[in-house]
């Protein structure tokens, strides 16, 4: 794997709050999820409910975006 690909993993294996992206009937919708990374599947792991607005608009459109930061006590 290249190294780069390792610092990824790292940085994502290190951290827990995903901001979720997401939309439905071309109205923009954010979320903030705790995660857990699956460095096999290369795929995020998220707690919440189906009965969500983000969860609702992911399973009828899963084109998503997403960030994870580095949390800091400074900003």
């Amino acid at each position: 794997m290249p190294k780069t690909l390792e610092k990824v993993e790292a940085f994502l294996s290190k951290h827990h709050l995903l901001s979720l992206a997401t939309s439905a009937d071309n109205v923009p919708q954010s979320a903030s999820l705790f995660y857990a990374y699956d460095a096999e599947k290369v795929a995020f792991i998220v707690a919440s409910d189906t009965k969500t607005e983000h969860i609702q608009n992911v399973l009828a459109n899963d084109n998503v975006s997403g960030t994870v930061a580095l949390e800091t006590d400074e900003v």
